[in-house]
């Protein structure tokens, strides 16, 4: 540890004069990354590297077997800088590597790494890979299917697909996601304390590019369930756009109900000794 934090001074001032010293870097790259004390060192070469050198990180790093990085705790923080000290054409390059190495996305959803690394690339990436990010979304929500083979699959085949992926069941979803509300495990991501992000992700960026459909799909099948988001402490980041009156009283249950009507009470109480005060 010592001895590393001496390199990385070293890095930052004459990286431009290591020569060979950094190819050892590139060449491990994976395997720094992953390690406590080095993962810190090579996000230096990423952020002071020169155009080559971070070209030469990026080839390295998305040739290697990216899945198990993705999710690891200490990895994922070499992925940020790297994605932050790139251009756009090798964040591209990088977000979509990591989007096809996301064979399980309900799994990596699952995980503080996975799930800051799936924000970073929505964020980072083009508006193909936002798009992609959306419908993978709505898949693993409500089927079980290897999201590598629906990468390679045309249109056709997705649509024929369709009928023969298998759907989750309840229980299937509570190992992964913990208790689920009704049907809709959408919802159950919603409330995940790590999917919830990168739902608010994919809404945000969504809007923020103008992809409407995408958008749209995710908040009608979100909008149902606008009491049970707002009273959980991990959906309330979800950002909803403004729902109409006549919308929730179209979804409100019987307990909802029963503390609108005690609310509307409470109010009315409260409005009377003002009104007296005024007089």
């Amino acid at each position: 540890p010592r001895r590393s934090i001496v390199v990385r001074t070293f890095l930052e001032t004459y990286i431009s004069e290591m020569g060979t010293h950094i190819d050892c870097f590139i060449a491990n790259v994976k395997e720094i990354a992953e390690h406590a004390v080095g993962s810190p060192v090579v996000q230096r070469v990423a952020e002071f590297g020169t155009d080559d050198i971070k070209k030469r990180l990026v080839a390295a790093f998305t040739k290697k077997d990216i899945e198990a990085a993705c999710i690891h705790p200490v990895a994922t923080y070499f992925f940020q800088q790297l994605l932050e000290s790139c251009d756009e054409a090798d964040r591209n390059t990088i977000c979509a590597a990591v989007i096809s190495a996301t064979k399980n996305l309900r799994e990596a959803m699952s995980t503080a790494a996975g799930s800051r690394v799936l924000q970073k690339a929505v964020s980072y990436g083009s508006d193909e890979i936002v798009t992609k990010v959306a419908r993978l979304l709505e898949r693993a929500a409500d089927m079980e299917v290897d999201t590598k083979d629906y990468h390679d699959m045309t249109e056709e085949e997705k649509k024929s697909a369709d009928g023969k992926i298998k759907r989750l069941s309840k229980s299937e979803r509570r190992d992964a996601f913990g208790p689920v509300l009704g049907d809709d495990a959408l919802l159950a991501f919603s409330k995940h304390p790590h999917a919830c992000f990168l739902v608010e992700s994919i809404l945000k960026e969504t809007k923020r590019r103008g992809l409407e459909l995408q958008r749209k799909r995710l908040m009608n099948a979100l909008k149902p369930h606008v009491f049970e988001l707002a009273v959980s402490p991990w959906a309330g980041r979800i950002v909803l756009e403004p729902v109409s009156y006549t919308h929730l009283r179209a979804h409100e249950t019987p307990e909802h109900l029963v503390c609108r009507l005690l609310l509307e009470k409470k109010k009315k109480k409260n409005k009377r000794p003002q009104s007296n005060k005024e007089n």
